[in-house]
């Protein structure tokens, strides 16, 4: 197994001057509906508080309202809902109630149903840990797009655990790569080409700053708590798309509806590269075919009245959907004037697609996509289908940012995956506090991040095994296009 761990320095709001020490935190655990954190004490502390920054919508609890208050080195947060993500500041205060150590600890509660999908991490002014979850295991290489950082990478067997020396409290985002080894075969040494394929997967991790405080108030924790707890995201959206990017490719010589003259018949392609090319939420580009999955956690309804102006009206009820939409395919005959005429079409079945979508909390949306289409025009010795384009991929998405992607597809054409990411004010001073529509409109931004892009081989590597996701080098755009320097 390789994994590579990618580290991508995003507008850090490095502290100016951190009068706090680190935090030293011990140990996080979980279980479907609780979090426990451990932390070393602190000298000169006689008290200690904790805030959590990402809090279930549904509460009115003030954000500036503490999870934990207590002499005690240890908290446990109760009464959970599983595949919930929690964002403690944990602060260790002295008899003034001055902070004099602080730390951003993220976790997340397991799933009931057994899945257990976690990303865990502390950060502090000085320091950054990370812990994922995988049942892979392996060799480990690591680099960074910042030869100043330091970081290192451990395989525990069944996590990997990432460290980050030079983090200085500064935003920062961090993607982490498991791509196991593969013994080679031929599609016809497994009954099961999908389920056979050991998947790789991918993670981003976002890591809010710590925020400055350099008087070292406890009122200034609480406004960045809730600074971080008033903004959040509605919805979020993830595709998983493949496709040819020619135009079109010659026919192959053993699909029955190109025979005798092969030579003279082209494959229909979707003419298009890497990138979301969407308008709105309108497909706008082609592709052999396009999986999505949305779940909207909770997004604000305003109505208008000329006496009134724009007002609140209430929350959607969170809903997780999905689609799948599958291109059209087409056979060229080349002119003699070297023009290319359309002589055939059709549309590979549905039944051959799926998408899923399942909302597990108020932070967590499980996606799945599946498929085994293959092109509706090609037949080979009058009756066996072609190859299928083979794609089993799951996906965790979270409304602090971070995502999980693992699976196999087939080593051809493209794939890309992207997420779409609607955020805006979730409350005024107060969770119970709706937002107004003056700051809706005035902050409120829909985002793209790619999530994954692989450059696939020829058509004839559909007949070979799927491979584990293998993602191309990065740097991406965010709508998954490659840079205009590259």
């Amino acid at each position: 197994m390789l994994v590579a761990v990618l580290l991508h320095f995003s507008t850090a709001i490095a502290n100016a001057k951190e009068s706090a020490i680190p935090l030293i935190v011990s140990d996080v655990q979980s279980s479907d509906s609780t979090v426990s954190v451990d932390w070393e004490d602190t000298e000169g502390a006689v008290e200690y508080v904790a805030y959590n920054e990402v809090p279930d919508r549904a509460s009115p609890r003030s954000a500036s309202d503490p999870v934990y208050t207590g002499q005690e080195s240890r908290l446990k947060i109760t009464g959970l809902g599983s595949a919930q993500v929690v964002r403690l500041r944990v602060l260790a205060l002295d008899h003034e109630r001055t902070v004099l150590a602080r730390a951003l600890v993220r976790t997340t509660t397991t799933q009931s149903e057994g899945k257990h999908d976690r990303i865990t991490w502390i950060s502090t002014s000085r320091k950054f840990e990370a812990e994922v979850q995988t049942s892979q295991n392996g060799e480990i290489s690591t680099r960074s797009q910042r030869e100043s950082l330091s970081q290192g990478a451990e395989d525990n067997g069944d996590s990997v655990e990432i460290t980050d020396e030079n983090y200085d409290g500064g935003s920062e985002v961090y993607h982490v790569s498991v791509t196991p080894k593969q013994e080679p075969s031929t599609r016809a040494e497994r009954s099961d080409k999908q389920n056979d394929t050991r998947p790789g997967n991918e993670w981003e991790i976002q890591v809010p700053a710590l925020g400055n405080n350099t008087d070292a108030s406890l009122s200034r924790e609480r406004d960045l708590v809730r600074s971080s707890a008033a903004y959040g995201v509605y919805d979020r959206w993830i595709y998983w798309d493949f496709f040819i990017p020619q135009t079109q490719v010659p026919a192959p010589v053993l699909c029955n509806e190109t025979l005798p003259e092969f030579t003279d018949k082209y494959y229909g392609g979707d003419s298009r590269s890497f990138g979301a090319n969407l308008d709105g939420y309108r497909w706008e580009g082609d592709s052999r075919v396009q999986l999505v999955s949305r779940f909207d956690f909770g997004s604000p309804v305003f109505s208008y009245s000329p006496q009134w102006g724009w007002s609140f009206v209430n929350w959607t009820e969170p809903v997780a959907e999905s689609m799948e939409r599958i291109g059209e395919s087409r056979i060229y005959e080349e002119q003699a004037d070297g023009s290319m005429q359309v002589i055939e079409t059709s549309r590979a079945s549905k039944d051959d697609v799926e998408a899923g979508a399942g909302l597990q909390s108020s932070t967590t949306g499980n996606a799945s996509f599946q498929s085994s289409a293959s092109d509706p025009l090609c037949h080979i010795l009058w009756g066996i289908d072609a190859p299928e384009v083979d794609v089993d991929v799951s996906a965790t998405v979270s409304t602090d940012g971070s995502h999980h992607i693992s699976g196999s597809h087939d080593n051809a054409p493209h794939h890309q995956s992207f997420i779409q990411t609607k955020s805006g004010p979730i409350s005024g001073d107060t969770i119970a506090d709706s937002p107004t529509y003056a700051d809706y409109e005035a902050s409120s931004q829909v985002e793209f991040d790619c999530a994954y892009r692989h450059t696939g081989g020829s058509l004839e590597k559909l007949a070979l095994p799927s491979i584990a996701l293998s993602p191309d080098p990065r740097p991406w755009e965010p709508d998954c296009s490659t840079p205009t320097n590259s």
